[in-house]
């Protein structure tokens, strides 16, 4: 499964740290408030508060996807066993645990979102001024969650 991974996955992780800063660079980071609601999010997360959200735009292509950071004490492998039970309710949900973090991903062929994946750490996220997608902490009994959402072109 790994193979599909696409930029909602794949660009948050390699750039991870790097936010664009000239016109030249062909993916644009922008930090979003912790406000902003994602159009789909998944059951397990209603009512959590994100730590960061970013939005990168791939101006070649025109691809957006926006990346919700969210972090809570709970033993890693519990957490993954009940937001995988919790999403194989929904249709389409892939799963790969082959080694952290484990990834669970679907493509969508209607609506407003066109991919989710969320990868699933054992770490805690803090807010950092060093960072501001947040600071990642190896911390037993915690638990760090990437939501990545690919937005649907807009048809004019």
């Amino acid at each position: 499964m790994r193979i599909f991974i696409s930029l909602a996955i794949a660009l948050p992780l390699a750039s991870y740290g790097q936010i664009a800063k000239s016109p030249n660079q062909s993916t644009v980071e922008t930090m979003l408030p912790v406000s902003t609601k994602a159009l789909m999010l998944p059951a397990p997360f209603a009512g959590k508060t994100p730590v960061s959200v970013s939005e990168y735009n791939e101006r070649k292509t025109g691809r957006i996807v926006r990346v919700y950071r969210f972090s809570w004490a709970e033993n890693f492998e519990g957490a993954v066993a009940r937001i995988r039970k919790a999403l194989s309710k929904e249709a389409g949900w892939k799963y790969d645990d082959s080694k952290p973090p484990a990834i669970l991903d679907r493509k969508l062929a209607k609506g407003p979102v066109k991919y989710q994946a969320l990868l699933l750490n054992p770490a805690k996220l803090v807010k950092s001024a060093k960072d501001p997608r947040g600071e990642r902490i190896a911390a037993s009994g915690w638990i760090w969650v990437s939501y990545n959402e690919e937005r649907r072109p807009v048809k004019k």
